[in-house]
């Protein structure tokens, strides 16, 4: 599947669900996103069995990519942990970790990092926001 096969996949789907409290997507805002305003030809004429071994192959994509990135969380922990640090799951410590995760989503954000840091500051904020969930569930 090309790339542009999988944006107009993507595409298909409404950016927004109407719900109450949200408001909808302007009309333009498709197009100045470069957005299609409706589903090429060509999607429609897919057949079923098309429609769906295009959503396997994106859910391939999509588990390799989380899969990959896991991967690189758990060496990071490991090695944090092999250098002493402990106390990632004590819920007296969440207010650090939040603090820690915000600081460093914030220098990811701002791109005041250089670029070989940046996959390792994504590592911690990622790291730092299954702290948060994990510290969330335990209550």
């Amino acid at each position: 599947m090309t790339d542009q096969q999988r944006a107009r996949n993507w595409n298909a789907y409404p950016p927004f669900k109407e719900s109450k409290g949200m408001r909808k997507l302007e009309p333009d805002a498709r197009e100045r996103l470069g957005l299609p305003r409706v589903p090429p030809p060509e999607e429609e004429a897919m057949t079923n069995q098309e429609k769906l071994a295009n959503f396997e192959e994106e859910c391939d994509r999509i588990d390799s990519a989380v899969d990959s990135f896991a991967k690189r969380m758990k060496l990071k922990l490991h090695s944090k942990a092999a250098k002493g640090f402990y106390g990632w799951d004590d819920p007296a410590n969440l207010h650090i970790v939040r603090e820690k995760m915000l600081s460093h989503a914030a220098l990811l954000y701002c791109e005041r990092v250089v670029y070989h840091h940046e996959v390792s500051q994504a590592i911690d904020v990622a790291n730092l926001a299954m702290m948060c969930y994990r510290l969330g569930d335990s209550k």
